[in-house]
């Protein structure tokens, strides 16, 4: 227990950073991007609806590589000489997260998957789906205020203004962007608190790792609820 508890405990630091890409964090994006490509090229004639999604998922989770390495290395770019290790910590990190997800998406009735799958090409949707929108929402719009924080280190209400605000406006537009929950303000309410408690594990431990691989487990738990029954999301 007392591991547990010196894991999670804060600790001090004057460091304002974004998130660098660890090398964990970097094979999931790649995977996530290239899998929403490949699902596009399959759909694009049979599936237009599934396809224009898809495409917009590509979009968003090369943005968020391109955001990411810029805010850390002023170069867009993809592929760096240099990922760092992973930090095993971290990974603690995203699966106490993908916790707390788990119990806000049932304490808040969410009582159907978010584009429940119903083929392969569905499953793979809504698995890599997390990852391009942790690497859009919180590594393109919360990184980008961290990264204007970042330069005023000397006024600390100031930087905090930003994170704030960003904090604020990335989970207000991920909920935003769930359209099919727009008749259900239980369920945007939900993923809105879920974008604010990812947001906050970013925050925390300033690695994109710990809110995509959270993110990343809950839609495989999603997907796994579909077929083997259990509670309902």
């Amino acid at each position: 227990m007392k591991m547990i508890y010196d894991k999670l405990k804060f600790r001090e630091t004057d460091d304002i950073s974004v998130s660098e890409f660890s090398l964990l964090s970097f094979f999931l994006s790649i995977v996530a991007v290239l899998g929403m490509l490949i699902i596009f090229s399959l759909l694009k004639t049979e599936e237009p609806v599934w396809a224009r999604y898809s495409l917009l998922m590509f979009g968003f989770g090369l943005s968020g590589i391109l955001a990411l390495n810029y805010y850390n290395n002023k170069r867009l770019e993809i592929l760096n000489f240099y990922y760092r290790k992973n930090n095993s910590d971290n990974v603690f990190y995203a699966l106490v997260l993908y916790a707390i997800l788990l119990l806000i998406q049932i304490g808040m009735g969410l009582l159907e998957a978010y584009l429940a799958p119903a083929n392969i090409i569905q499953i793979a949707y809504t698995v890599f789906s997390s990852v391009c929108e942790e690497l859009f929402y919180r590594g393109l719009v919360l990184g980008f205020f961290i990264f204007l924080a970042k330069g005023k280190r000397k006024s600390i209400m100031l930087a905090g203004l930003l994170i704030s605000t960003g904090l604020v406006v990335s989970s207000v537009a991920f909920a935003l962007s769930h359209t099919n929950y727009y008749n259900k303000p239980l369920l945007l309410l939900s993923v809105g608190l879920s974008g604010f408690a990812l947001g906050l594990g970013y925050i925390w431990k300033k690695d994109i790792l710990v809110p995509m691989l959270a993110h990343f487990l809950l839609n495989c738990t999603v997907v796994a609820q579909q077929y083997i029954g259990g509670i309902t999301f």
